[in-house]
């Protein structure tokens, strides 16, 4: 119900803004991508009613596609905003021509992300619970063992071949580098 009240919120918006020719590039893609949100919903839906997996696999994607689009929503306004207030002859131009570009940033750059997201959903569950637990298992095991094997190595060589007054120092870049690794 809730989802249902915001989509009408934001179909109201873009219907309201449909004729703005400077907001244009960003209108149309929010309202498609509004539509198909709840498309989207619908289709998940309807095939967790068969298999319950369904929800699952779509989670992930759902609420990172619900997240582009909502801050769309929210940039698409903001720029709204700008464009008001650069027409009725603000003092703080350079703020607002800032928000515009950024707001066409956000829809050139990122908003596109919601059509991989789209594709990625409506590929079901199917492919994603193909994997043995035991495979799970093992791979996870592999990967702890390495790392308990290769992170004292790693840390001795490190205070044996730094200079005495920098080995605190490439300590910390050493367990800098093994978490920025972990990130990546």
């Amino acid at each position: 119900e809730s989802l249902r009240k915001f989509t009408k919120q934001v179909h109201k918006f873009c219907q309201a803004e449909e004729g703005n020719e400077e907001l244009s590039a960003l209108i149309a893609p929010l309202a498609k991508a509004n539509k198909e949100w709840g498309d989207i919903t619908m289709q998940i839906g309807m095939k967790a009613m068969q298999n319950r997996d369904e929800v699952g696999a779509a989670s992930v994607d759902y609420l990172m596609y619900s997240g582009y689009v909502t801050l769309g929503y929210f940039w698409a306004k903001a720029a709204k905003v700008a464009q008001d207030a650069l027409a009725a002859g603000t003092t703080e131009e350079a703020f607002y021509k800032g928000k515009l570009a950024t707001a066409q940033f956000y829809f050139s750059k990122l908003f596109p992300r919601t059509q991989a997201l789209a594709a990625t959903m409506a590929q079901g569950g199917d492919t994603s619970v193909k994997v043995s637990l035991l495979f799970l298992v093992f791979a996870y095991l592999f990967h702890t063992l390495g790392e308990l094997c290769l992170s004292p190595i790693g840390l001795s060589m490190v205070s044996k071949l730094a200079p005495l007054k920098f080995t605190s120092l490439l300590m910390g870049c050493w367990f800098f580098f093994t978490a920025l690794s972990n990130k990546l």
